[in-house]
C-alpha cells in the first residue's frame, strides 16, 4: 500500500472511530438503537467537516483547536460510565470489523 492510500485509510478508520464513538454515547444517553445512533453520528460528523471550511461557524483558536459556534455541531460528552460507553464502543468496533482505541 503506498503512502497515500495508507494515511487515506488510517483518515477513514480514524473518522469511523470517531463516529462510532459518538454513536455509542446516543445508544447509551439517549436511548438510540445502533442504527439511528449511528446515523445520528453520520450526519453530525458531516455537519462538522462541512463547518471547518466556514468561519460563519467555527473557528481555531490559538492552540489550534476548532471551536464550532453552533452548539448542535459540538460533540455528545458522555454522563455516565465510562466504561459502560467504551463496551458499546468496542461492540461497535467489532461490528465494522475496527480495532477500537481508548
Amino acid at each position: 500500500m503506498d503512502m497515500d492510500n495508507q494515511q487515506s485509510q488510517e483518515y477513514e478508520d480514524s473518522k469511523r472511530r470517531e463516529i462510532l464513538t459518538n454513536a455509542s454515547i446516543y445508544i447509551l444517553q439517549d436511548k438510540l438503537n445502533v442504527s439511528s445512533a449511528i446515523q445520528a453520528a453520520e450526519q453530525l460528523f458531516a455537519a462538522q467537516e462541512e463547518a471547518e471550511n466556514d468561519p460563519n461557524l467555527s473557528c481555531v483558536t490559538g492552540e489550534g483547536v476548532i471551536v464550532f459556534l453552533d452548539s448542535s455541531l459540538k460533540s455528545p460528552i458522555f454522563k455516565g460510565d465510562e466504561r459502560q460507553r467504551y463496551a458499546v464502543y468496542c461492540k461497535l468496533c467489532e461490528a465494522e470489523q475496527l480495532l477500537p482505541k481508548a
